[in-house]
């Protein structure tokens, strides 16, 4: 196993500012989050009631980064073609060395569980795995089980310092892959020769997967079917702060998909539920405030709701909450659910 980044064999240079990680600039964490759940959301396989989602963070010894040495002379390699060239890319290929060049790096894993894992992992062409790891700008979505992967796969690489992710899956077929890339940039191998500036870490000869990882075993073991998300070179190093930018995120998205016990998300000793979700929205009330508006006219029994039959697919059903002394968001929320639609509205 070792870090490869192919040639370009004379074609495009790629440069430090990747349209896919730029998207989400400045907003990596909650980015992070959001396309992660609901992809895994998206993946939930058919005999599961919830999806679980398990966010961990680690502190490991830098030199225990998968390909280390390797991969810190490809980001010096990468300087001196770009030193000079982009102010930019000089920047961000210093500060990245400087992080990898730590005694300790961060690690971000998120897992998910009750899905169905990615298929086909050693098969090219499509698949839920090549098309998180190989394809670009071509999102799919092969059923109601395999999740979509569009420009929100890049979210991880922008929550890294130097642009390092792996990937790790059990599928339901029982197959084991693990990989890891990098969205680095263009750097010169030699004269004439330039890379593309994606890298892969795993099977050298195919930049496919393996089975294992023994970086990745040394973190978690995966037993049940499902996928893994590990962000190495965290570049948010406070706990609390990517614990309060995660939960933020997930009242102000998947409020409903919690209240309906469609998801529930664990960091570390904390789980947001549809048993404790009262306790995380009134806490981050004054955050996420039309999450919270939505949740008084979910709960409150003045509410009053209204049933209307759908064309004999199935019907709306609308709830409304007027109450100018809590100060409500005056907005309302559509959600849908089979052929179910809900309307909370709150004035």
């Amino acid at each position: 196993m070792e870090w490869k980044f192919p040639s370009t064999n004379n074609g495009q240079i790629k440069g430090v500012a990747d349209s896919g990680i730029e998207t989400f600039r400045g907003d990596g964490i909650k980015a992070l989050t959001r396309e992660t759940c609901q992809n895994s959301l998206d993946a939930k396989s058919e005999d599961a009631e919830t999806v679980n989602v398990e966010i961990k963070s680690y502190y490991v010894d830098s030199m225990q980064i998968p390909g280390y040495i390797a991969y810190k002379c490809m980001l010096e390699k990468s300087l001196r073609y770009w030193n000079g060239n982009s102010e930019k890319a000089t920047i961000f290929l210093k500060e990245a060395i400087k992080n990898i060049e730590q005694n300790k790096t961060v690690i971000l894993q998120i897992s998910d569980t009750n899905t169905c894992g990615l298929s086909e992992p050693y098969k090219v062409g499509f698949g839920s795995w090549n098309t998180l790891t190989k394809i670009d700008g071509g999102a799919t979505k092969s059923g109601d089980t395999q999740g979509s992967f569009g420009i929100g796969k890049n979210a991880p690489y922008t929550c890294s310092a130097y642009r390092m992710v792996f990937y790790r899956t059990l599928n339901q077929a029982g197959e084991r892959a693990a990989q890891g890339m990098s969205r680095l940039l263009s750097f010169q191998v030699d004269e004439e020769e330039f890379t593309t500036g994606i890298g892969y870490f795993g099977n050298s000869n195919t930049n496919g997967p393996v089975e294992f990882i023994p970086q990745l075993e040394q973190l978690s073991v995966r037993d049940a079917v499902g996928t893994d998300i590990f962000v190495y070179g965290l570049n948010v190093v406070n706990t609390s702060d990517i614990k309060t930018a995660v939960y933020i995120e997930i009242l102000d998205n998947f409020l409903m998909s919690i209240y309906r016990n469609l998801l529930l998300l664990k960091f570390g000793k904390d789980e947001i539920s549809s048993k404790t979700l009262e306790q995380y929205i009134n806490k981050y009330k004054s955050k996420v405030k039309d999450s919270y508006s939505t949740w008084l006219a979910l709960t409150q029994p003045e509410a009053e709701e209204y049933k209307l039959e759908f064309h004999k697919l199935g019907y709306l059903k609308l709830k409304l909450l007027v109450d100018h002394s809590k100060k409500l968001n005056k907005k309302v929320l559509v959600t849908r659910v089979c052929l179910k639609i809900s309307m909370l509205w709150s004035l």
